[in-house]
């Protein structure tokens, strides 16, 4: 069932990214017919920008508009305080999820707080403010803007670099430490977490890839900083729901050990 549904997810954001990358080309195509092309760089850019806003508001109406229009006040308005957003967004997704999960595919009677909390708490420290930290500040020191090299170049960190050395790695202690870290320590709990994530790694990080490869080129060729880490907190509702599935219940992965 957790690949029926990476494999929707896949085809969404496939046609999200044919939708983006068509509105863009027909913005450029107008306006090369109408104006010269010879200003170049971010004026460019947002002469394009106008020009579909343009062609939005003449194809959607007045009302649709104004829903842009609300857009564009709620993305300045988490450009004000971008890492607030990042931290609670995250926090509320990955509780939510957990707790989705819990009730309708678990069908518990009682709620596991604990594996609730777990997930609040990674979603909150890690993927929201680790996360804002590796992705917008360390990122972008080393590959500053949105040129092709540059998003490819983050692309391939966030895949390759901090999803398995970190993402993962820190879930792993922190299930272990919220399920059985009295009783073992923190050496001993890092040890069991690393041995449960070494002998679950290619199947968590095949799942990561087919989800994140697509979501991320959302994240670095499209989206403006400040909306990085609410989009991925958005898209990764339904992977947190698989990843609390597969590896929430504290029996799984014991068989590693």
């Amino acid at each position: 069932s957790s690949c029926f549904i990476f494999r929707k997810l896949h085809r969404c954001l496939e046609l999200l990214m044919s939708f983006l990358a068509g509105a863009k080309a027909t913005a450029c195509r107008r306006l090369a017919r109408s104006q010269q092309l010879a200003v170049p760089g971010q004026c460019l850019r947002r002469r394009i920008f106008s020009t579909m806003t343009a062609e939005m508001s003449s194809a959607w109406g007045p009302a649709k508009l104004e829903q842009a229009n609300s857009l564009q006040r709620l993305s300045d308005a988490i450009a004000r305080w971008p890492l607030l957003v990042a931290v609670f967004s995250c926090a509320v997704k990955a509780y939510a999820a957990d707790l989705l999960m819990q009730k309708v595919v678990d069908r518990k009677d009682k709620l596991d707080q604990k594996r609730s909390l777990l997930f609040l708490s990674f979603g909150g420290l890690f993927q929201g403010g680790f996360q804002y930290f590796i992705w917008n500040v360390v990122f972008e020191s080393l590959w500053p803007g949105r040129s092709r090299y540059a998003s490819l170049c983050k692309l391939a960190a966030t895949n390759l670099i901090s999803d398995p050395l970190f993402f993962f790695p820190t879930f792993y202690i922190m299930k272990e430490a919220c399920m059985e870290g009295e009783s073992r320590g923190p050496v001993g709990t890092t040890h069991v977490a690393l041995i449960k994530y070494g002998a679950n790694i290619q199947q968590d990080m095949t799942m990561s890839w087919a989800f994140w490869l697509p979501g991320h080129y959302v994240t670095y060729f499209w989206l403006p900083v400040h909306l990085r880490v609410p989009w991925v907190a958005c898209a990764s509702f339904m992977y947190v729901c698989a990843l609390s599935y597969t590896r929430g219940s504290s029996h799984v992965g014991c068989k590693a050990i």
